[in-house]
């Protein structure tokens, strides 16, 4: 949303576009019950300044609110109204009164459960805390490893590219396991694993013969991660 002209009569409508589409994607969460699991905040790379512009907006500045949702969010307004000096110009700043990576830091630690040492060595520094969520609603345990395995490469396919005949190599988490061809355009070609499998490494030959221009991936799905190999 852009504000730098025309600010007057318009900027409520594009709040009301902000409100409108939070809200239905909050009513999508509650409809699939992942209310307790997701967390929302707005973010800009800039703020705005205190005095309207000749365009009718406001330029770049260097604070902003940011507004967080979700149904763990500890529901306040943080800060305090702005006191603002009569001689304010179109150059003037409203100070910072929280820094963002504070806001940051507050939800890696409450949210993610982040542990002080690889929180300091995230951010780099030790931010200011801020009473953001409600008390004890980190993500649960397999929410969080999840996270954690979010970069390990689970499926692998050799030879790759390949003229007819490749074997897939993936990992099992435990539980149900679906490994699938899919299409450029989104369609399951093929399932080639669909069922219980225990915890460990596998492997599966396949033969493609004239498959070559219909597939576009592997879709490797181990509960509870789910990777894709093109």
């Amino acid at each position: 949303m852009n504000s730098t002209d025309h600010t007057q009569g318009n900027h409520a409508n594009l709040l009301k576009g902000v409100s409108d589409a939070i809200y239905a994607f909050t009513d999508d969460l509650k409809l699939m019950g992942l209310s307790d699991r997701v967390l929302g905040m707005t973010f800009s790379e800039f703020g705005r300044r205190i005095v309207s512009n000749a365009s009718g907006g406001t330029d770049h500045g260097a604070a902003q609110p940011m507004f967080l949702f979700g149904s763990k969010v500890s529901a306040s307004v943080i800060g305090q109204n702005p006191v603002i000096d009569s001689a304010s110009t179109s150059k003037s700043n409203l100070p910072m009164q929280y820094d963002f990576r504070s806001v940051y830091a507050s939800i890696l630690q409450d949210w993610f459960c982040v542990p002080q040492p690889d929180l300091d060595a995230i951010m780099l520094n030790n931010y200011q805390q801020i009473p953001i969520l409600q008390k004890s609603n980190c993500i649960p345990t397999s929410v969080h490893d999840s996270n954690n395995r979010a970069g390990q490469n689970l499926v692998s396919a050799y030879p790759n590219p390949f003229v007819s005949n490749t074997t897939i190599k993936f990992e099992s988490l435990g539980g149900h396991t679906m490994i699938q061809i899919i299409s450029d355009s989104g369609h399951v070609i093929r399932t080639l694993i669909n069922e219980n499998m225990s915890v460990g490494l596998y492997q599966v030959n396949c033969d493609l013969e004239g498959m070559l221009k219909e597939f576009t991936m592997f879709d490797c799905k181990t509960n509870p991660s789910s990777k894709s190999k093109v």
